[in-house]
């Protein structure tokens, strides 16, 4: 059952976070990589470190989005 959907910023598809994370032919992709299922647009999630005060809140770091070559 889907619990989380992607959608695609090159081609607008919209696709469950399952179908991102693997390719038909090579299969499971490396952790923090994903590949639109339609148009093969693939990214690696980049974060910086987060910030912890004293007072024990944290704050995460900013998240990028890379594009990398696509897997077949």
């Amino acid at each position: 059952m889907p619990w989380m959907n992607i959608i695609c910023g090159q081609c607008g598809h919209e696709a469950d976070l399952e179908d991102w994370t693997s390719t038909p032919f090579n299969g499971e992709l490396p952790h923090g990589t994903y590949q639109c299922p339609n148009c093969q647009y693939a990214f690696r999630r980049q974060s910086e470190p987060g910030t912890v005060f004293s007072s024990g809140l944290y704050i995460p770091g900013k998240i990028a989005l890379v594009p990398v070559p696509a897997w077949l």
